[in-house]
């Protein structure tokens, strides 16, 4: 028997791109369950899924829960419902039909298994590229995998310290281990914390390069909200919530940056980007109130179980999904 894979969409005003994303899952060679949480999409988003998709199991939260929370609740109902694997997809990306393939042949396979996270291959829109965004992400085995590449031989998995999100394919057994997303976060960051956290709990995130997935986004999705929390989300994802990190470590990173900030607010100023500047001041004085938070967070984290799945509003919203699709 195939394994049980659940697909996990969180929506928000997708009509851009969900026809092209939902056709695509149905090509695929190995059948899923969908599930779409829509994020309070104001377009015809939801109608436009619950008239052509019968088949998806479908939850409108009427408000934005943020990317992370949403997604929770579409693992927490996957998990709840025999679940194998949970693969998050985000709604302007597309799967190539033998993807779930290549990736459970590295995953079932037991010299894999300590992979927490498989990703794809994010191939950009256009479809003759890779993702930019992405690349970013491969800088670390970047020489080892061109060489691979052009003497024909890929390895099956390449290890990498993250991925974005916008297509993971998650055991059963990370989900146990690990949990769900950080609530802390709300929109950007939590992939790379989730990350973290994989490897403080001795397991690694691969990229299978056999398997490709269409990442068919403009820029960096919401680019102002991505700039507008990038301050606070470093010093969050780098300092305060980084499990992996002693606390020496962390008190050495936070005094490194406010150093950089003092020393150079100046030529940011002069260069006429003040506006940065303030926002570094917020976020410096922002995380600091926030101490008591990021380190209950962190010793939350740092057990394991299905962490931040269990809380009553993720459960209550999980066991809606599919009365009002």
């Amino acid at each position: 028997m195939s394994p049980n894979i659940f697909i996990v969409i969180v929506t928000w005003n997708g009509m851009k791109w969900l026809k092209e994303s939902l056709e695509s899952i149905r090509k695929s060679t190995i059948q899923a369950s969908t599930v779409i949480i829509d994020n309070g999409s104001t377009d015809s988003t939801f109608e436009f899924i619950k008239k052509n998709y019968p088949e998806i199991k479908l939850l409108e939260t009427g408000k934005n829960l943020g990317f992370g929370q949403a997604n929770n609740v579409g693992i927490r109902y996957a998990f709840d419902n025999g679940a194998d694997y949970v693969y998050l997809l985000n709604q302007d990306a597309y799967v190539y039909p033998d993807m779930f393939e290549k990736l459970l042949a590295v995953s079932e396979n037991p010299a894999h298994a300590d992979l927490g996270i498989l990703s794809p291959l994010h191939v950009h829109g256009c479809r003759t590229r890779l993702d930019s965004q992405f690349k970013g992400y491969l800088k670390s085995i970047g020489t080892d995998f061109l060489e691979d590449c052009t003497m024909g031989e890929p390895q099956e998995v390449y290890h990498v310290d993250c991925v974005p999100a916008a297509g993971w394919f998650i055991p059963k057994a990370t989900l146990e281990r690990i949990g769900g997303f950080d609530p802390i976060f709300f929109h950007y960051g939590e992939d790379h914390h989730y990350a973290q956290r994989v490897k403080y709990h001795g397991l690694k995130v691969g990229v299978v390069p056999a398997a490709k997935m269409v990442h068919d986004r403009d820029g960096f999705g919401n680019e102002t909200m991505a700039k507008k929390g990038v301050v606070m989300r470093n010093l969050e994802t780098e300092v305060y919530l980084n499990i992996n990190n002693s606390l020496g470590r962390q008190l050495y990173m936070f005094f490194n940056k406010y150093f950089f900030f003092v020393v150079y607010s100046g030529k940011e100023i002069a260069r006429g980007n003040g506006r940065l500047v303030l926002q570094q001041i917020a976020a410096i004085g922002k995380s600091i109130v926030r101490i008591p938070k990021y380190c209950k967070n962190r010793k939350a984290n740092k057990k394991q179980g299905m962490l931040w799945l269990q809380r009553k509003e993720i459960v209550e919203l999980a066991g809606k999904i599919g009365k009002n699709g």
